[in-house]
């Protein structure tokens, strides 16, 4: 498969035969809140596939609990484990002390990164580093079996808890000055986070706005209540003026939801479409859609990627694990 500048191979792990043997280095984010943290590396240990380096972002404090769990796994396929303490809202700390940890050469290497616990600003750092040290990467992402809606299903998702600041991506500033700088554009994928859209909009400031939903990959009727939730945010008084229509004639255009690749293309059209305007993306979808908004900005340097950045992230967000998807790339 092939976008404009990007290889790729997207299978689900146990389907898969493009897994590589072995890892240079494998970043994780391992707690005992969460399943789906684990899913991921007991794939890759029952496939046999050796991991030198196993990086263990530790926003818990957990790192005994961990080293117990991992041992009784299979430590015969890992080498050597490297645990580093940090903290959700520290992303860039958090990155300064994994290139202290790990080392800055990462040339020919074998790398993966399992984001399915990972806040999305600390991978966004991650693939970029990766990208200029032309190492060979692999993300994995594990679909919970459930989201956490605790008074049900319209209203009570929350990836995010107490205020948002709204601001850039570190490395992902995009450019302030076009030919028609007042018509600035905000690209939104989204998903369930519908809550931190108007904040979005409002510190962003744009002159227009494009709506891209996700497609959940299960359970259809998540796509209705997700886009009933943001029809209803984006059709209010306050942003109606501001939307734009699709090609169809609707108020969104459609992504798969576990599809990265996807989303990259579509952001692609988008910025022939708004080649002459100052371009800004917010990643509030699922995280495989923000892995493509992120593969977009790296290619794409004048665009701006910003983020609704929570006083505190929510400890968990899914229950059990449905599937794990590996996506290749190889630029």
């Amino acid at each position: 498969m092939t976008s404009e500048k990007i290889l790729y191979e997207m299978n689900e792990i146990t389907c898969s035969i493009k897994t590589p043997n072995e890892f240079d280095y494998l970043y994780v984010s391992l707690n005992d809140i969460e399943e789906r943290a684990w899913s991921a590396i007991r794939e890759l240990i029952k496939k046999k596939v050796k991991i030198h380096n196993l990086v263990v972002l530790d926003f818990y404090e957990q790192e005994n609990k961990i080293k117990s769990d991992i041992e009784t796994q299979s430590l015969e396929f890992i080498d050597n484990i490297i645990f580093i303490k940090a903290k959700k809202q520290d992303y860039e700390a958090n990155f300064r002390n994994i290139r202290a940890t790990t080392g800055n050469e990462l040339s020919n290497k074998i790398v993966g990164v399992d984001i399915s616990c990972m806040p999305t600003p600390q991978f966004f750092l991650l693939l970029k580093w990766f990208k200029r040290s032309e190492a060979k990467i692999v993300f994995y992402y594990t679909e919970p079996q459930k989201y956490i809606m605790n008074d049900g299903i319209f209203k009570s998702y929350f990836s995010m808890k107490g205020p948002v600041s709204v601001k850039e991506i570190r490395g992902f500033s995009g450019v302030s000055v076009k030919e028609n700088e007042v018509e600035r554009v905000l690209l939104c994928m989204l998903g369930f986070d519908n809550d931190l859209l108007p904040t979005v909009i409002q510190e962003a400031g744009p002159r227009k706005i494009v709506a891209i939903n996700g497609f959940p990959s299960f359970y259809p009727k998540f796509k209705d209540i997700s886009l009933a939730n943001n029809e209803k945010i984006l059709s209010g008084s306050a942003f109606a003026d501001k939307l734009e229509k699709s090609k169809n004639l609707t108020n969104f255009i459609y992504v798969e939801a576990d599809n990265p690749f996807d989303a990259y293309n579509v952001l692609q059209e988008l910025k022939g479409q708004y080649n002459k305007r100052c371009i800004d993306v917010v990643p509030l979808g699922t995280k495989p859609m923000a892995l493509g908004v992120c593969l977009f900005a790296i290619e794409n340097e004048d665009i701006r990627v910003i983020f609704p950045f929570p006083e505190e992230y929510a400890e968990a967000t899914g229950e059990r694990s449905k599937k794990t998807l590996e996506y290749i790339l190889n630029y």
